[in-house]
C-alpha cells in the first residue's frame, strides 16, 4: 500500500469576531454634556457668590403654622414666616440689590429683595440679622444707629446679641419687598421759636380777661368825660349869673 506523502498544510483558524461599532462619537458627546453641565454649575455658583441669593421652596404649610429656614443672604441670617392661609407649591426668593438704587436717606449697608412668584398670605415675618461691626463702621453706621427699612419705611430693629466680630438684630416685617439695612434717621431739633406759644395756644381764661379789662378802662373814661363836661357848664352858668347881677 502506497502511502501518500502528506503535504504540510495548515488550516487557518477563524479570526475573532471584531465589534464593528465605534463608541468614540458617543463618548465624545457624553464628555461634552458633562463639560457643559460643569460649566453651568460653576457659573451658577459664581453668580451666587457675587450677588448673593437664596430660594426657599414651600411644598405645603397649613394656615396658622410657621416656617423657619436659613437665608444667609446679605445681612439676613434666617427668617420665620407666620402663615395665615394654606400655602402650597410656593417659592420665596432672597436676592441682594444695589444699595445706590434705594430711596432711603443716609448711608445704607445692604439691601435684600424678598419676592414670591405667587401671593403668600402671612401675618408677620421675623428676621434675624447678622452683621460685621467693622462693615457697619466702614459705612459710617454705629451699632446703636442700625435701622431696617421695609419698602422705605422704618421698622423696629432690636440689638439682641454681640460678639467680637458680629452684631445680631431682630426685626419684624409684614410684607415682601426691599429690606434695606441703613442708618437710623436723626430727629430734627426743635427751634426756640417753636417753643413759644402761639396766639391760638393762649388759655381761654386769659382771652376772656383781656376784653373785660379793656371794657373797664373804657367805662372809666366814659365816666370822666361827662363829669368834666358838667363842671364846665356849671361854671359858665355861674359866671354869667354874677356878671348879669352886678352889671
Amino acid at each position: 500500500m502506497r502511502l501518500k506523502k502528506r503535504v504540510g498544510h495548515q488550516v487557518p483558524f477563524p479570526e475573532p469576531l471584531r465589534n464593528e461599532r465605534d463608541h468614540r462619537p458617543f463618548l465624545a458627546i457624553l464628555a461634552i454634556i458633562m463639560l457643559v453641565s460643569f460649566i453651568g454649575v460653576l457659573n451658577h455658583l459664581e453668580q451666587e457668590a457675587i450677588t448673593g441669593g437664596a430660594v426657599q421652596a414651600i411644598s405645603f404649610v397649613q394656615g396658622g403654622k410657621e416656617l423657619h429656614f436659613e437665608v444667609k443672604t446679605g445681612p439676613i441670617k434666617s427668617a420665620t414666616i407666620h402663615f395665615t392661609e394654606d400655602t402650597k407649591n410656593a417659592k420665596i426668593a432672597f436676592e441682594e440689590q444695589d444699595p445706590v438704587a434705594q430711596n432711603v436717606a443716609g448711608p445704607i449697608y445692604s439691601v435684600v429683595r424678598v419676592s414670591s412668584e405667587k401671593p403668600i398670605s402671612f401675618s408677620v415675618m421675623d428676621l434675624l440679622l447678622k452683621i460685621k461691626e467693622q462693615d457697619l463702621l466702614a459705612k459710617d453706621i454705629a451699632v446703636s444707629d442700625v435701622q431696617l427699612y421695609a419698602n422705605g419705611d422704618p421698622v423696629i430693629t432690636t440689638l439682641t446679641d454681640k460678639d467680637q466680630t458680629y452684631v445680631y438684630f431682630t426685626a419684624k416685617v409684614t410684607a415682601l419687598g426691599d429690606y434695606a439695612v441703613g442708618k437710623k434717621k436723626q430727629e430734627e431739633p426743635v427751634s426756640p421759636q417753636s417753643e413759644q406759644p402761639s396766639p391760638s395756644d393762649v388759655p381761654a381764661e386769659e382771652e376772656e380777661e383781656l376784653p373785660a379789662r379793656e371794657d373797664s378802662s373804657l367805662v372809666g373814661k366814659a365816666a370822666q368825660e361827662p363829669a368834666a363836661k358838667g363842671s364846665t357848664t356849671f361854671g359858665q352858668k355861674l359866671r354869667a349869673f354874677f356878671s348879669n347881677f352886678f352889671g
